[in-house]
């Protein structure tokens, strides 16, 4: 039993250590999160003109699934290729724009991680011939820039039923008459039909022999490289050599790259269990700040004596990346940590190219993943650390008019899209913020929880279609809404709102009108006018109809299955049961 308690008192003392210890650093005001644009490198001396600078610059921004970095020798060139599905927030109301579409993003930079071009597909990139190859046609994208998307001069077994021998005889005619053979993975996310297939070059022109994926006949073998994070196949022919685990050659192997390139390494084979204290390839974790927590959890039981150990904990990790003798600091949100240990759920590492190559001033790529917990991290992607001139650095990204002390009390999603004013179309925000009207773009806005006042600068944002205000404190709308002339949808539930706002029955460009559980009884003559609207949304049982809304035939009122019973059954066509 002194073992259990002694065991308990050191479990114990190690876990206030952790939680309560201070940050060992002076000043974390430096670190800046991820998705800014203006992180710097810091020189270690005195002296900053005698080493050069970097800046630690985004390549692509979102949920980045699984990247792979090449270098190409022979034309000094670097592509990042990723599954990417840009930064959004997950919505669920129905009237919220659709979330981003997943896509498959390429980005070349030049020697000094300067962008050249992207291209952002659903297709498949082939590393051998720097070729986009699809069931139908090929992208010549590396060699010219160009996304010209180029027939072949023919297809094979587009209808995927050859018989195996009908297939293999096609297979050995274009083989023996090629002058370049590759084999392809045609298979994408939005179509599993088409499986493998090959790709044959017969003097200038290209052709494809396509297989499906239920009786295939050429079998890959998936292999994962560590050190890269790239998954590869091995090829094998079913219909006359076939060897599940290659240990024999493929009597028709595929020719030589056209493109020589060269996949980057990282030294962290698992980016999601990062130890503070290690060096991790020149990355370090210099400090934790712990946000929220689960508790203690019970994890077993000795002789009728549970054992607790702290849970896990969520916060914001402050990350040093050292190269030569200058440090970018930067910042992280979203982290994970194992409280009993200093084991965090990073998601964080380095890629650079491989040492034997001695490539003076290579470029190096910190790539910001995450496999739980939030949906998207903020500042998630690929980045590169890429030189800069002294006189270039240390220019704020910031928009003109916001200083660094009013940008870091900001909430983390505004900072995020303030780094993108013109491109932000969409954002949900707790609370106004007068840095809102900014975004003249908006399309779609939602504020919720702090609102006891119509804010007047709203009235500025004139390109809103969605204005969503559920769940504040209001008390009336101002007649000026009426000038938000491209406003569809207006949600004004859960507020103070007493009587039906007036003002709402100018807007005739609404379709859909949310007034629930904001003590409205009664709507007013005139709501007719609205020809356009489509939903009204109520929520008290004694609501009352006027006359003229039994020739609103297009409209549909959604509320509880009780209105049945309290409205006339002249109005019994419009309702809508809020669980139909």
């Amino acid at each position: 039993m002194i073992y259990y308690i002694i065991g308990g008192v050191i479990v114990l003392m190690l876990t206030a250590f952790q939680v309560f210890k201070k940050s060992d650093l002076k000043d974390l005001e430096t670190y800046k999160y991820l998705f800014r644009n203006d992180i710097y490198s810091h020189s270690n001396k005195t002296n900053q003109t005698e080493a050069p600078a970097y800046q630690l610059a985004a390549v692509m921004r979102g949920n980045a699934y699984r990247p792979s970095y090449l270098y190409l020798p022979e034309r000094e060139q670097y592509l990042v290729c990723s599954r990417l599905e840009p930064f959004g927030f997950r919505r669920y109301d129905a009237y919220a724009p659709p979330h981003p579409v997943e896509v498959k993003s390429h980005v070349l930079l030049d020697k000094k991680g300067q962008e050249l071009q992207r291209f952002d597909t659903h297709f498949n990139y082939s590393v051998y011939s720097g070729k986009f190859f699809t069931p139908e046609f090929y992208i010549n994208w590396l060699e010219s820039g160009d996304t010209t998307k180029i027939p072949y001069t023919g297809i094979y077994n587009q209808d995927l039923k050859m018989n195996r021998i009908a297939f293999a005889d096609a297979f050995r005619e274009l083989y023996a008459k090629a002058d370049y053979i590759e084999y392809v993975n045609l298979r994408t996310k939005f179509d599993d039909s088409i499986g493998a297939g090959v790709v044959f070059k017969i003097k200038k022109d290209w052709h494809i022999l396509q297989d499906a994926v239920g009786r295939s006949n050429i079998y890959g073998k998936l292999k994962e490289d560590e050190k890269t994070g790239v998954d590869s196949y091995t090829y094998s022919l079913i219909f006359d050599h076939y060897d599940a685990d290659n240990k024999r050659d493929n009597p028709y192997p595929q020719s030589p790259p056209l493109v020589k390139s060269m996949y980057l390494e990282t030294n962290d084979p698992n980016a999601y269990v990062f130890r503070k204290g290690a060096n991790h390839d020149g990355l370090k974790m210099a400090s934790y700040q712990k946000l929220s927590a689960t508790g203690w959890q019970g994890i077993a039981e000795i002789k009728g004596i549970p054992i607790f150990v702290p849970g896990t904990g969520e916060g914001i990790a402050y990350m040093d990346y050292q190269i030569g003798k200058q440090t970018i600091h930067f910042k992280i949100p979203d982290v994970t940590k194992y409280d009993y240990r200093s084991v965090y759920n990073l998601g964080v590492r380095v890629f650079k190219v491989p040492s034997e190559l001695h490539i003076d001033n290579a470029l190096v790529f910190i790539e910001s993943l995450q496999n739980f917990g939030h949906y998207q991290r903020m500042g998630g992607g690929v980045y590169v650390v890429r030189p800069c001139a002294t006189s270039e650095c240390n220019k704020s990204s910031l928009p003109e008019g916001i200083d660094e002390a009013r940008f870091e009390s900001l909430p983390l999603s505004l900072q995020v899209d303030l780094m993108d004013i013109e491109g932000t179309t969409q954002l949900e925000v707790l609370g106004w913020y007068p840095e809102i009207t900014r975004f003249t773009n908006l399309t779609y806005l939602k504020i919720t929880g702090r609102l006891n006042i119509f804010p007047e600068a709203l009235l500025e944002l004139k390109k809103l279609e969605v204005l969503d205000l559920d769940g504040n404190d209001l008390q009336a709308l101002p007649p000026e809404i009426k000038e938000l002339k491209h406003l569809k949808v207006l949600i004004v539930s859960s507020n103070d709102l007493r009587k039906f706002p007036l003002e709402v029955l100018e807007m005739k460009g609404l379709t859909h009108l949310n007034i629930r559980y904001s003590g409205i009884t009664e709507i007013p003559e005139g709501l007719n006018a609205l020809t356009n609207l489509r939903v009204l949304g109520v929520s008290s049982t004694e609501i009352s109809l006027p006359e003229l809304m039994i020739d609103m035939k297009d409209l549909r009122i959604e509320g509880p299955t009780e209105l049945k019973e309290t409205l006339p059954k002249r109005f019994h066509f419009l309702l809508k049961s809020e669980f139909e």
